[in-house]
């Protein structure tokens, strides 16, 4: 296994991730990846570890998910109105 996806309750998500990185792997984490200050701080610490052969990224992965995927295409035919910017 060569991807880690962290999708457990956030608050193991730092936890997970120190796993991860260490056992070298790439790495998706869904958002947050810290539940506090505290957290973030050991996710920082975690950060200088990863090598240059890893990959590790943290985002929304329920913007995939098809329920959202449709409502946003929803929006982007125009089902609001005209979008201001």
């Amino acid at each position: 296994m060569d991807l880690i996806q962290i999708s457990t309750p956030p608050f193991f998500h730092v936890q997970h991730l120190n796993a991860a990185v260490s056992a070298g792997k790439h790495v998706y984490c869904e958002k947050p990846v810290g539940i506090d200050i505290r957290q973030a701080g050991e996710a920082l610490k975690i950060a200088p570890r990863v090598r240059s052969t890893q990959s590790v990224d943290v985002g929304f992965q329920c913007r995939n998910a098809p329920p959202i995927a449709a409502i946003a295409e929803k929006i982007k035919a125009g089902a609001l109105g005209r979008l201001a910017r």
